[in-house]
Parts: C-alpha cells; structure tokens; sequence
C-alpha cells in the first residue's frame, strides 16, 4: 500500500487539508522524562512523593557546591563565599516563604565579581 493510499489518497493527503474536519482539544503536555503519576495517587501523596525527591536532590546538589571548597581544585576570594552563601541562604528562605505564601519567587544566582588573584583566599 503506497503512503497516498494509506493517508486516503487524492489531493491534500498528507498535507493537513484532510484533516479539517478533526475536533482539535488541548493535550496536556509532560516535559521530557516525567513520568505520569501512579494512577489513584492524591494529592498529598504526590506532595510526599515530590517532596521526597526534590529535598534530596537539593541535599545532593549543595553538597557539590560544598565541594567548591577544596582548594587543591580551586581558587576563591572571600567575596565568592559570601556571594554564594546569601543566594544560598536567601533561596532557602524564599522557599521556605513561598510555603507561607505562595506568591514568593526565587531569584536566579550568578557571582558577580572578576577574575581576582587567588591569593585571596576565605579560610
């Protein structure tokens, strides 16, 4: 059977032109690699589960950071430490917050200070 045949033959197949007669609904759309949610869960299981997950993966994510540390690796002035520990220590207050109210939102983090002799060390 050749495509044309297959997709109803003569003019438009294929082309959409076919297809204006199909009842359009919105579809609700996963990001790449979600998994659907076990059937039956509630509410506050998922909230459980989520939970769960993401708070160690947060765990799992600071201590790389932490891992900045080592200066056999790497070189840091005391201006990158306290940069990092107030977005730190304000993304966790915001989020904390945002379970008060839910209108908090965490801003983005990037270090703001040039490239500085590495003989400035924080201890």
């Amino acid at each position: 059977m050749s495509n044309r045949e297959r997709d109803g033959g003569g003019e438009g197949a294929g082309s959409g032109a076919d297809l204006e007669h199909v009842a359009w609904a919105p579809v609700a759309r996963r990001k790449p690699g979600r998994k659907p949610p076990p059937p039956g869960e509630t509410r506050r299981e998922a909230f459980v589960r989520l939970a769960n997950a993401r708070v160690q993966e947060a765990i799992d994510r600071i201590t790389l950071i932490g891992n900045l540390a080592n200066t056999k690796n790497y070189t840091r002035t005391a201006e990158d430490v306290n940069q990092i520990e107030a977005a730190l220590l304000e993304a966790v207050r915001l989020t904390i917050a945002a379970f008060r109210s839910p209108k908090a939102v965490v801003p983005g983090f990037r270090l703001t200070s040039a490239d500085k002799d590495s003989n400035d060390r924080d201890e």
